[in-house]
């Protein structure tokens, strides 16, 4: 299996309620250029 395949990620705040993204976006945002970082 690739790396690629093996990676993982997880992560969470304690920020944010039932509907997280649309109250905290910043930290959306945050995640997903985390999430997607090591790819570029």
């Amino acid at each position: 299996m690739s790396a690629a395949l093996l990676r993982r990620h997880r992560s969470s705040d304690p920020r944010g309620g039932h509907f997280a993204a649309m109250e905290q976006p910043e930290l959306l945002a945050e995640d997903i250029g985390a999430f997607f970082g090591p790819s570029r």
